[in-house]
């Protein structure tokens, strides 16, 4: 009989069993993303972009910049279709790639990220909103 201990990884909790690793337990919930994103592929539905953002972000809270960089890529162009260029889901998400590519030393590519999701966000809030400060940050 195993018992249930709790880890805590970024602000998440993940309760794994005493002869499972959290590593598994990610890849558990990884495997679980794709089954819903597989469900939803063929869709531009507010459910898949949605489920895409969520695991992007899933990604990259566990430090899986790479897989989180190729979502964030295959998300924007929806995003950009769905709400615009200049809409504040596709500058959030901007800025969310380039952290990512920050991560990943790839500074020319987070440069331009963050330059563009400034620009949107700055238009979208103004100068002195929370958002805005992030980028800068």
């Amino acid at each position: 009989m195993t018992t249930n201990t709790t880890k805590h990884l970024d602000k998440d909790l993940i309760a794994v069993s005493d002869d499972t690793t959290i590593d598994s337990k990610i890849e558990e919930l990884q495997q679980n993303y794709l089954n819903i994103i597989g469900l939803l592929k063929n869709s531009d539905s507010d459910e898949y972009i949605n489920s895409l953002l969520d695991y992007g972000k899933f990604l990259d809270r566990f430090a899986r910049y790479q897989e989180a960089m190729k979502v964030y890529e295959k998300l924007l162009p929806a995003l950009i279709k769905r709400d615009g260029e200049n809409a504040i889901i596709t500058g959030l998400v901007t800025n969310y790639l380039g952290s990512v590519y920050d991560s990943l030393d790839k500074y020319d590519n987070a440069l331009e990220c963050f330059n563009k999701a400034l620009i949107i966000l700055t238009k979208q809030y103004g100068k002195k909103h929370e958002e805005v400060a992030k980028v800068l940050l």
